[in-house]
């Protein structure tokens, strides 16, 4: 009996050692192919295939034996029944790892093909494309890569033809799209872009939004694009921005917003009530530093802001709150619950991280 017939009907031991390795090794290169090489099921499963199949034969090929240690062999399964569990066995594992949503693993991929499709000159349909991907999907990629990719976009904003101007404002509010359902795992879908350089920008009247695309305003930072607030509640828009009726996404990051001067200080953001209640619209504020305005908090999703010295209300309905901080505000409530919810707000010693869609009181 030669070696090859020997490990086929006789050696169990080896066999299952193969078949260990061979699913090990197959499975990994399936996955790898899907989840980095972004291949299709089918793709994946054909290679894991090809693999297992390759490393059995190997091994095979590959088996020696010496005539006395095959005398201690005990037959065990028959050889037939054992390729049937092999092959059970690799076909449960593959579906099993399939199956399975490594978030890390995509938003990996996702960093490393939206760093290539950035590095070029726009139009960045390569970066829309792979944006919408994640956006979709709500990977969470790093706020890191974000940025980097951001910094790109934004260098091309003014040094490009009018056509072309649009397509980067296009991928940059994909790309604050991205980074807010990275920040709050709710779905933003934002395709048009107010793009403020570093730099101190006087507001001599309320910003009205109500064009019905959905929009990101965005600065460089909050500590680097300040809006000087030069105005009070003279006016009926008693606000630094005001949405009416806009029928997308709003989206308002990376800047700062200061009240100079006396007078009774106007809201930061003020969204129609029915705007707020709309289940598909989303209203967020990331990145963002107030000072000495005052603001209602209900149906806006605030994350990463700081309010300082500002008066704050709330009337008990849908609150998101994640790492935002209160310095020496003043507390306002609807009604006796919210009273209660803000007090534990101004008595918080740290970032303040509280989310609930159910109204109170």
């Amino acid at each position: 009996m030669t070696d090859l017939e020997f490990y086929l009907t006789q050696d169990h031991r080896a066999r299952n050692l193969t078949t260990l390795i061979s699913v090990t090794v197959g499975t990994g290169l399936g996955i790898a192919a899907q989840e980095w090489g972004g291949a299709k099921i089918s793709t994946a499963a054909a290679i894991s295939f090809v693999s297992i199949t390759f490393v059995e034969i190997v091994r095979a090929l590959a088996y020696r034996l010496k005539p006395a240690r095959r005398r201690e062999m005990v037959i065990g399964f028959s050889s037939s029944r054992r390729s049937l569990l092999r092959l059970a066995y690799a076909s449960v594992a593959f579906m099993l790892f399939a199956a399975l949503r490594l978030p890390r693993m995509q938003a990996s991929i996702i960093e490393k093909q939206l760093d290539r499709a950035t590095k070029g000159t726009p139009p960045y349909k390569e970066a829309d494309r792979i944006i919408e991907f994640a956006a979709q999907n709500k990977i969470p990629v790093r706020a890191k890569s974000i940025e980097i990719a951001k910094r790109r976009v934004t260098a091309k904003y003014d040094s490009v033809p009018a056509p072309i101007q649009n397509s980067v404002k296009f991928t940059l509010a994909q790309l604050i799209s991205l980074e807010a359902i990275s920040a709050t795992g709710e779905a933003f879908n934002v395709s048009f872009a107010v793009f403020l350089k570093a730099g101190q920008y006087k507001i001599f009247a309320p910003i009205v939004i109500s064009d019905p695309q959905s929009v990101a305003i965005t600065g460089e930072g909050s500590g680097q694009t300040v809006l000087d607030i030069e105005f009070d509640l003279k006016f009926l828009a008693n606000a630094v921005y005001q949405a009416r009726q806009a029928a997308g996404d709003l989206i308002i990051a990376h800047l700062s917003a200061i009240r100079q001067g006396a007078g009774v200080p106007p809201a930061f953001l003020i969204a129609d009530a029915q705007l707020v209640k709309m289940p598909l619209v989303r209203i967020a504020a990331l990145d963002v530093v107030l000072s000495r305005l005052t603001q209602k908090l209900d149906g806006i999703l605030w994350v990463d802001v700081t309010f300082d010295r500002c008066e704050i209300n709330y009337d008990g309905g849908s609150l998101f709150l994640q790492s935002v901080k209160f310095i020496e505000c003043a507390f306002v409530g609807g009604n006796a619950q919210a009273q209660t919810l803000l007090m534990m707000f101004e008595n918080s010693p740290s970032p303040v991280t509280y989310k609930s869609l159910v109204p109170i009181g």
